[in-house]
């Protein structure tokens, strides 16, 4: 204020070093601030700022302004360049730091993240420090879609879909349920034999396409009296005098990459 009518003042800001966000108009004395939020302080410290004002005849009058400039919270936001499609095999170990999808303005202003996943799989967990982390089996190959959400402690939140595909790695047929490898079964000859073997191997990649083929090999040339059908599955037969003796019979699936086997031995005794 001056009390001379008609005098004309001059404005001008006197701190040394004052931030280029604080503008002073020289003819009318508005104070602009225009801070970013690189300049805000987690407690919003105050900075003195010296402000003069000149009238004509160079007289002066100095008035010192506190400016403190508190934090607007911002939402968190996908961090670009990170990937959104993740391929692994079955049985690969994945940990995935879910925070390094993030990025948030405040982070140095003290806010915190926190992260969430929606509909997450069995085989995977997420820790408190946000790291994703779990190996599929075979049950879990194919494609698992993840969102993936981050909140900060404003309430805000970003979030983004991850893709994960579990890729398939061959398993090696096995031993179907019922059935012992290594037994020995005892037989009476002209007395019939029938033996289900239904069921007698499993692939646990079948539901992938995977096909096994079965063989039957004989420890001798294949005793003639014995049958086995390859789509039932049935081992049927009767023995006579001239089969009276032992003989091993093995059989052996692969699906191309492994295999599994299945050895059966029949004693025939002779009948007087």
């Amino acid at each position: 204020f001056d009390p001379d009518p008609g005098d004309e003042l001059r404005y001008g800001i006197e701190t040394p070093g004052a931030p280029d966000w604080i503008t002073l108009d020289p003819s009318t004395g508005l104070l602009h601030l225009h801070p970013g939020e690189e300049v805000a302080t987690p407690d919003a410290q105050p900075q003195a700022v010296v402000v003069r004002a000149t009238d004509r005849s160079g007289r002066q009058v100095r008035q010192v302004l506190q400016v403190a400039v508190g934090n607007v919270n911002q939402a968190p936001r996908v961090r670009p360049g990170q990937p959104s499609d993740l391929r692994l095999e079955q049985g690969q170990p994945l940990e995935l730091r879910l925070a390094e999808l993030f990025d948030d303005p405040d982070l140095a202003l003290g806010d915190r993240l926190q992260l969430s996943l929606e509909a997450l799989p069995s085989w995977l967990s997420l820790s408190q420090e946000g790291v994703l982390s779990g190996t599929p089996g075979n049950d879990d190959v194919g494609l698992h879609r993840l969102q993936v959400a981050a909140r900060d402690s404003g309430g805000l939140q970003a979030s983004r879909e991850l893709l994960l595909t579990v890729e398939n790695r061959n398993d090696a047929p096995t031993i179907g349920p019922g059935h012992v490898s290594g037994q020995v079964q005892h037989l009476l000859e002209d007395q019939p034999f029938q033996l289900d073997l239904s069921g007698l191997f499993v692939d646990p990649d079948s539901r992938y396409g995977d096909t096994l083929r079965i063989s039957a090999l004989s420890s001798r040339a294949w005793p003639g009296w014995l049958h086995w059908d390859g789509t039932t599955g049935l081992l049927s037969g009767t023995p006579a005098n001239d089969d009276v003796g032992e003989v091993t019979i093995t059989w052996i699936a692969t699906d191309g990459e492994a295999q599994a086997r299945y050895d059966r031995t029949f004693v025939v005794g002779n009948v007087n």
